[in-house]
């Protein structure tokens, strides 16, 4: 195969996809391989906040407590790039 064929460039790229999903898979990260779409990323998010809101309410009388575990992890959510931007909207990414 020559370098110019389009069928070597089809290869090298779906092998340094499958490199790129290995890594990020050892380092604990969400990848493409995944398959993980905008629809359920916005639905994690949506989940995420009535969960920490109702948690709160309960445990916490609608307070935040430093020394809740919950609490700093979802405060520790909030701090995430990507979150961020689906909570301002997708059109804004």
């Amino acid at each position: 195969m020559s370098q110019n064929d389009p069928l070597a460039s089809m290869l090298c790229a779906s092998k340094v996809l499958q490199a790129d999903d290995e890594r990020g898979t050892q380092a604990g990260l969400v990848v493409q391989g995944e398959d993980v779409n905008w629809q359920s990323l916005d639905g994690l998010v949506e989940l995420a906040v009535y969960g920490m809101l109702t948690h709160r309410s309960l445990a916490h009388d609608g307070g935040l407590q430093t020394d809740c575990r919950l609490c700093q992890q979802a405060e520790s959510m909030w701090q995430n790039d990507l979150v961020g931007r689906l909570l301002r909207g997708r059109d804004q990414l």
